[in-house]
C-alpha cells in the first residue's frame, strides 16, 4: 500500500515539475516578445505619422 502512495505522489511531483519548468519560459516569453515587436511598432507608427517614407 505504502508503494502505490509513494508512485503516486511521484507521478503527481513529476506532473508539476513539468509546470513549474516550463513556467519558466513561458514568463520569459512574455517579457521578450513585447521587446521584439516593438521596433516594428514604432516603425509602423512613424509611417503613419508621416515621420518616415516619402512623407
Amino acid at each position: 500500500m505504502s508503494q502505490s502512495s509513494t508512485a503516486q505522489k511521484t507521478a503527481s511531483r513529476n506532473k508539476y515539475s513539468f509546470w513549474f519548468r516550463w513556467r519558466f519560459h513561458l514568463s520569459a516569453l512574455l517579457l521578450v516578445l513585447p521587446m521584439v515587436a516593438m521596433p516594428f511598432y514604432f516603425d509602423t507608427l512613424a509611417m503613419t505619422r508621416g515621420d518616415k517614407g516619402l512623407g
